[in-house]
């Protein structure tokens, strides 16, 4: 079953989603922003110039990992998702 990105109060970890968002670089890997949340897509350190601020469609397995190394409590990071939400096994269409 594909979930599209209007349905994302329903992702669960291990779903298949088609997700349609802007692609941008961010400093742990390529993200396409959903309604101003990030979705890294694992794997993908940087777009391409030429996809950059595009509206891009993914299609994978949305899942939950931990991508931002916190190496002690730190309370600037306590308000930040490190476990933010990621693609795997993804097609860019």
């Amino acid at each position: 079953m594909w979930w599209r990105k209007t349905d994302r109060s329903s992702w669960q970890a291990g779903l298949r989603v088609r997700l349609s968002g802007v692609a941008y670089n961010a400093k742990a890997g390529a993200i396409i922003m959903i309604d101003e949340e990030p979705v890294y897509l694992l794997g993908l350190k940087a777009w391409d110039e030429s996809v950059l601020g595009q509206q891009v469609r993914v299609e994978g397995i949305i899942d939950k990992k931990e991508i931002f190394p916190v190496s002690e409590p730190d309370l600037t990071m306590q308000s930040m998702e490190t476990r933010p939400w990621v693609l795997r096994e993804y097609k860019i269409k």
